[in-house]
Parts: structure tokens; C-alpha cells; sequence
């Protein structure tokens, strides 16, 4: 039986971390949240944790970059 990567078990319940530098991670909700980061969403569905980074959070570039 092959195993599923828990970060991407569509099925799976998650929550959207941050730390502080604006990064944010999708993180499997059963897992220990590691030091350093706080939890910003869920625990929610995969989907639904994928489309608040991706509406609601700064992206990787710089806020003045055009």
C-alpha cells in the first residue's frame, strides 16, 4: 500500500503557519507545530488552506516590488 505525503492528502486537515517574516507554510493539523511559528488558519481543508496563502498572504517578493 503506498503511503500519502501528508502535505498532500487532499483529504487531509491542515493549518496555515506564519512566523513573523511574513513565510507562511501549510502544515498537517496531527502534527506538532514547530517552534517559531504561530498558527494564522485552520485547521481547514487542504484547499481552503492553499487559498488563503494565496489570496490573503504576502507573496515572496517584496511589498515594493511592481
Amino acid at each position: 500500500m503506498a503511503r500519502i505525503n501528508p502535505f498532500d492528502d487532499a483529504e487531509g486537515s491542515y493549518y496555515v503557519l506564519f512566523d513573523g517574516e511574513d513565510h507562511h507554510s501549510l502544515w498537517p493539523s496531527f502534527a506538532d507545530i514547530p517552534a517559531g511559528w504561530t498558527v494564522e488558519h485552520g485547521p481547514a481543508g487542504r484547499q481552503a488552506c492553499l487559498d488563503h496563502i494565496g489570496d490573503g498572504c504576502p507573496g515572496p517578493r517584496p511589498a515594493t516590488a511592481a
